[in-house]
This record gives C-alpha cells, structure tokens and sequence, in this order.
C-alpha cells in the first residue's frame, strides 16, 4: 500500500502554442482573392462572350507560389501588395480632393467603395509587412 501513496499524480504538460505563420495567411489570402477572380472571369464570359479576363486570377499561382517559398513569387507578391496599397490610397485621396467626391452615387455604391478601400489598405499593409518579416524571409532560398 505504501507504493500506491507514493504515486505522484502526473499532469498533461501544457498544449504549446504554434506562433501563426503569417507566410500561410497571405498565401491563402492570394488564393483567395485569385479564385474570386476566375469566378467572376467565368461569370463574364458567359454573360458577354468578348469579356475582359480578370488578370487577378494570377494570385492564385502567386498564393500557390508563396506556400511552395519560391522567392521569385515572394518578391512579386510583394511588389503587387505595395502597388494595391498606393493606388489605393490614391484613389481615396482623389474620391476626397475632388470638389463632387462620390455626390449623387447610391449610398450601397459609397459603403462599397469605403468598404472595400479599407480592406484593401489592411490587407496590403498586412501582406507588406509580413512578406518583410524576418521569419518568412528566412522561410525562402534565396537572397530576393
């Protein structure tokens, strides 16, 4: 009996948590936005057959590179974060300085606008900085 009071009880170590790998969220997030892309490009061409293809459905090669760490498709996921986020902040600041702005446009049309301006933004913001992050930088083979 006294082997058995001599029992300690063992507890389960604690769960350790997986720090988010930020590479994988802006992967997906260019699947993502890719396949909205082939969807509509599909959607377009079969209600007007001479429709323009979309040529963000590139994200999805782009998002595809990105999980594979193929630099050349880190420095142009890069490259596409940084033009979205300055064309548009330019847009807001033309839709801003302009004497009419967005006057007389339904108001579905003006929340749509900001919506999306704001997504745009913290989306390229976030894939900018975490592109540059030390982490997923060292994630890819090369010096790109």
């Amino acid at each position: 009996m006294a082997k058995e009071d001599q029992k300690e009880t063992i507890a389960a170590p604690a769960p350790i948590k997986k720090p988010m790998n930020h590479l994988v969220c802006v992967a997906w997030a260019f699947i993502f936005i890719g396949a909205l892309a082939l969807v509509q490009t599909i959607q377009s061409f079969i209600n007007e057959p001479l429709a323009v293809p979309n040529f963000l459905m590139v994200f999805i090669v782009v998002g595809w590179g990105l999980l594979k760490r193929k630099p050349l498709w880190r420095t142009f996921a890069l490259s596409c974060a940084y033009v979205f986020f300055i064309f548009t902040v330019g847009k807001i600041l033309i839709v801003v300085k302009s004497p009419d702005g967005m006057e007389g446009a339904p108001l579905f049309s003006v929340v749509m606008f900001w919506a999306i301006s704001v997504l745009m933004i913290a989306g390229g913001g976030y894939a900018i900085w975490a592109l540059q992050t030390k982490a997923v930088r060292s994630q890819f083979d090369s010096k790109l």
